[in-house]
């Protein structure tokens, strides 16, 4: 893979542990070789599960899964940015080991066939999987410690399917469990101080048709550390044009309901960051990246980074102009889903899907068109949905275009 640069962890500090010696490799390798054969039904349903994707990819499920059991949709950027980043990191250091000690698959120590599973066009140490799986089992505790003994669990399980794949020797997954340990503790640091437990001042402005709800959701996150932005203010956009809200009101109303509308409303309805990972993971099988862990990696961190630093640049805006809602402005307006319970000004949907489309129009080039028309879709799917006015959308489009065109401007002079 082509060499690039992490995001958080100095690689000058980090090192792999010393590899056992080839003899003791080799008889290690005949006894995964005939542990093979032994393998039970459920066994092998378990390293195929395990081995779908690239290391990341199962991981990525859970993860969302316990975003949604603890309902902290609204932060589910900030958590898979972070994720994805230590695994992109990981790739990276996992890569210059294996470029190192040149530790072929056990199979290839015995002449074998690996019966189970495709082995890895790669070497073997350290392991790619055991990695990434230390980093979310860790991260993941920390993030939902009460989810202790699932992660745990599935951390177990993880390890013990990659294993008997007979992809990697124990001596490969040790390696990617020390080089882990160390990515996550850095991770888990960094996520300490980042700003996202600040404080807020429980003032929220008076004003004609400002927002005027209760306990709005993540006040300060327009102040959260972002990846490639200075801070979240960088493109803060104009405030809207003076009382926009009895014009705009009237656009809204005057939607015209299909089954097309209300299907797109729907469908855009749940947490972007979902949505976006089956859409980009589709794209990740069809170029066949999946084989490529460190590409792959590499994907989806800049998803989510393009997910979360839009999504700070709009609720820095959101929380600065207090833009309300079609519903507080008129009560009698009974929107298509329920709105969501913070200003509307600009849309989050509309700011992370044209920036996560300018992001991933660069990733694949041939799908940009595709990327770009998801995000207007996105953006309207909020308008028919009844929750954000037409200005929260083309507002939100053009700020999350100045952020995703950041994004990429950061990753190319940094080589990420």
């Amino acid at each position: 893979p082509e060499k690039r640069n992490t995001w958080l962890i100095n690689m000058e500090q980090i090192n792999a542990p010393a590899t056992p010696d080839k003899t003791s490799l080799t008889a290690e390798a005949r006894k995964i070789m005939e542990d093979q054969q032994s393998l039970t039904k459920e066994e092998i349903e378990k390293i195929r599960y395990w081995n779908a994707g690239c290391p990341s990819y199962r991981w990525n499920e859970i993860a969302m899964d316990l975003i949604a059991k603890n309902q902290k949709p609204v932060e589910s950027n900030h958590f898979l940015s972070l994720l994805n980043c230590a695994v992109n990191d990981a790739m990276i250091i996992t890569w210059k080991y294996k470029d190192v000690y040149k530790i072929g698959r056990p199979a290839t120590f015995i002449n074998a066939q690996n019966t189970v599973v495709d082995d890895p066009h790669s070497y073997s140490y350290p392991s790619e999987y055991s990695i990434t799986s230390l980093i979310f089992a860790d991260m993941l505790t920390h993030f939902f410690p009460a989810d202790a003994s699932f992660i745990n669990e599935k951390l177990n399980e993880a390890n013990t399917a990659i294993l008997n794949s007979g992809m990697h020797f124990k001596s490969d997954m040790d390696a990617g469990n020390i080089l882990g340990k160390v990515i996550s503790a850095e991770y888990i640091a960094y996520a300490k101080k980042d700003g996202s437990d600040t404080k807020w001042d429980s003032i929220i402005p008076p004003g004609a048709n400002k927002w005027n709800g209760k306990n709005p959701m993540y006040p300060t996150m327009g102040s959260w550390k972002t990846w490639t932005l200075t801070t979240g203010n960088q493109y803060r956009p104009a405030p809207p044009y003076e009382n926009f809200e009895s014009a705009e009101m009237e656009k809204i109303k005057t939607v015209k309901h299909t089954f097309d509308t209300d299907k797109t409303a729907f469908y855009w309805a749940p947490s972007m960051s979902r949505i976006m990972f089956e859409i980009v993971s589709k794209k990740i099988f069809e170029y066949k990246l999946d084989e490529d862990p460190v590409e792959a990696a590499r994907i989806y961190a800049l998803l989510y980074i393009s997910l979360y630093d839009a999504q700070v640049a709009a609720w820095d805006a959101k929380y600065t102009y207090w833009g309300t809602r079609p519903q507080l402005y008129d009560p009698s307006f009974k929107p298509l889903i329920r709105t969501p319970n913070f200003p509307g000004y600009p849309s989050g949907h509309a700011t992370g899907g044209a920036s996560a489309s300018v992001v991933m129009g660069y990733l694949f080039p041939a799908d940009k068109n595709y990327f770009e028309a998801l995000a207007k879709e996105c953006a309207m799917s909020r308008f028919y949905a009844g929750i954000h006015f037409d200005i929260d959308n083309s507002t939100g489009l053009e700020l999350g275009k100045k952020v995703g065109d950041e994004i990429v401007r950061i990753i190319e002079i940094n080589n990420r």
